[in-house]
């Protein structure tokens, strides 16, 4: 072998040795480098715990009432006296103003002149005809319009409450159909129960003709089952008959029993009537009503009775039945007793199944025949809202009747003397309320000072001194406190239905907790907007408020227990509702990989930070909070340190 063959085979070696060593070195650290490149995700486990389930808000502080104080011709102001945040009372001088005519007092002298002119024009080409009693005819047809656009604004209506009403309507149809279902399932399941419970009975029965030296008469029990039925059914007759009247006692008996129960009270009332034929207190019922009460007690005790007494009579002839039965067969007695006894409790599990759907059905139905009262009322409303638009339509109509009528016979009798008289009667009007406003005008022109019509606190100011000031601007606004304040944010219509007025809410501001804040709900309006999913909450706030400060007001149900709670950053929806992933762990040679595994959810209820959910998760799962890159189902990710 060569020297060259030797130094062939060494390298080949140590490439080998070499190749195993990088290859071992990437196998250990093959974990390290991929979960790396894994996405980093955030868990914590699903614990139990309470949820406070709140509604909030962030709305701004308004004055229930303010004042904007005006002038109602131009003026120049000499000086104002108050600033931003001054306290004034009703008649406090608020600024100064300068003496002379205004613009607007000239110019109304002017077309004063101009319409005393025309005045005399007309009269000189005036008739004599006179229309005084149409004239008074269509002022009370227009005084008859005026009333019914009143009446119609007052009774206002829209369609959103109507379509509101119909929605709780098919939502409570809905509920009825559903408790219908469930209440035809658990007859069908207790109609099975009664054949299996009547095919154990009759296996029972057969097997005591058949035993040798049974002496019992089976039918004894028969006839005292069948008694027993007649009782029950007796007394159900006598309920159903009596019903109304027993119901009246008992809840007068609940009302009125003191310290005893209320079968004591009841027992109480009816001797009372045996004894003095009258009604104990005739302000809360009268005596021919007591009667009907102890009538129904007497009758509804008796069958009471007669079923206990059949009762007692069916369980001694089973038992007599029963005594000499097993001493003839034993062991096929046990057998086909405790399958009787099993099928019984099966019947009645049922029996209580259909008691409870039921029950659930009429709830159901309650609140159905609620929703349909609601909605009859809002129809109602704007029927009335309807009638009221046709009556003010009606009125309109003969108002341009009578307008249409008196031109008719204007023109028959002159039509250009009647017009002119109108006119004329229209331009005394106009020359009346136009010296009115002189005066008025003139007497206000006279006035120097600008005062507070109210108590309260000055919040803006547009003037300054010199500034000359148009009509009908706000020179000063006086916010009133002693009115209150308000907020009010809206809701969805859901959240709207969990509260009620007058429930108290939990302030805070921007810049502090609001624990010297309270807030009242004083009422729940449309949201316009949105009025057909929207709510506005209006607050009356009190304490150390400022207007146009920003509050958040939270206001909702007491907190409540709940056997799975997690982070609101876990829960997750999509197309197919609500979901959260949770961490699964897979061994493998180099440790444990994790996954994340979808499990679908229904949200019971939140607050700011948690949300209680339904569905696939226990509160041993490890929920995953938050990512640094996003996650789905099934893909492997590293937890955070």
């Amino acid at each position: 072998m060569t020297d060259e063959s030797v130094k062939r085979r060494g390298w080949i070696k140590n490439i080998a040795i070499i190749f195993l060593a990088v290859l071992l070195v990437l196998t250990f650290f093959s974990n390290t480098i991929m979960n790396r490149s894994l996405p980093e995700v955030a868990a914590q486990y699903a614990a139990s715990g309470s949820i406070s389930e709140q509604i909030r808000g962030t709305g701004t502080v308004t004055p229930n009432e303010s004042y904007e104080v005006k002038l109602s011709q131009t003026r120049t102001v000499e000086s104002v006296v108050v600033r931003v945040g001054d306290e004034v009372l009703a008649g406090d001088t608020l600024a100064y103003l300068s003496l002379g005519d205004s613009d607007e007092l000239e110019t109304a002298r002017e077309e004063l002149e101009a319409l005393e002119l025309a005045y005399q024009k007309a009269l000189l080409s005036a008739t004599s005809s006179d229309y005084s009693r149409e004239n008074r005819n269509i002022e009370n047809a227009r005084e008859a319009l005026a009333e019914a656009e009143a009446e119609a604004e007052e009774l206002y209506a829209d369609s959103a409450a109507v379509d509101a009403a119909q929605l709780a309507v098919d939502e409570a149809e809905a509920w009825v159909d559903e408790c219908e279902e469930k209440v035809e399932t658990a007859q069908a399941e207790l109609d099975s129960a009664q054949i299996t419970l009547d095919k154990a009975q009759t296996a029972l029965d057969e097997l005591g003709g058949k035993t040798e030296g049974y002496s019992g008469d089976y039918s004894i029990v028969t006839a005292a089952k069948d008694a027993l039925t007649d009782a029950k059914n007796a007394l159900s007759a006598v309920e159903l008959m009596y019903n109304a009247a027993y119901t009246a006692m008992q809840d007068y008996a609940e009302a009125n029993r003191g310290s005893s129960t209320k079968d004591v009270y009841m027992r109480y009332l009816y001797n009372y009537w045996q004894t003095n034929k009258t009604s104990p207190d005739e302000t809360a019922v009268s005596s021919e009503e007591f009667e009907a009460w102890c009538e129904a007690y007497a009758a509804i005790a008796a069958a009471e009775e007669e079923v206990s007494d059949a009762q007692s009579a069916y369980n001694s002839a089973q038992e007599n039945y029963d005594d000499q039965y097993v001493e003839s067969n034993t062991a096929e007695w046990n057998r086909l007793n405790k399958r009787l006894t099993s099928a019984k409790t099966s019947y009645n599990n049922r029996s209580a199944a259909l008691t409870a759907a039921n029950t659930s059905l009429t709830k159901a139905q309650n609140s159905l025949t609620d929703a349909k009262t609601e909605l009859s009322e809002r129809e109602s409303e704007l029927s009335e809202y309807k009638t009221a638009l046709s009556a003010v339509k009606a009125a309109r109509t003969t108002l341009e009747d009578l307008i249409f009528d008196l031109s008719e016979q204007q023109e028959t009798d002159g039509l250009n003397s009647q017009l002119a008289n109108l006119d004329l009667a229209a331009q005394r009007s106009q020359i009346a309320r136009k010296e009115a406003d002189i005066a008025e005008m003139e007497a206000e022109g006279d006035e120097l000072t600008l005062t507070s019509p109210v108590n309260g606190v000055v919040t803006a100011i547009s003037a300054t001194a010199g500034d000359s000031v148009a009509p009908d601007t706000a020179v000063i606004t006086v916010e009133v406190p002693d009115r209150g304040y308000s907020v009010s944010y809206s809701v969805t219509g859901e959240q709207a239905r969990r509260v009620t007025v007058g429930d108290s809410g939990t302030v805070s501001t921007s810049y502090w907790s609001g624990d010297q804040i309270s807030a009242v709900l004083r009422s729940v309006a449309t949201d316009p907007q949105n009025p057909s999913n929207s709510r506005l909450l209006y607050f009356d706030v009190s304490g150390d408020v400022t207007s146009g400060s920003s509050l958040t007001v939270s206001i909702g149900q007491k907190s409540r227990s709940y056997d799975v709670i997690v982070p609101n950053s876990a829960v997750r929806s999509d197309t197919n509702g609500s979901f959260v992933l949770i961490v699964s762990a897979k061994s493998s040679p180099l440790g444990n990989r994790y996954f994340a595994e979808r499990v679908d959810v229904e949200v019971l209820a939140s607050d700011d930070t948690s949300s209680a959910v339904s569905g696939g998760v226990t509160s041993s799962d490890f929920v995953i909070t938050t990512s640094d890159t996003p996650v789905t189902a099934g893909m492997q990710v590293r937890l955070a340190d």
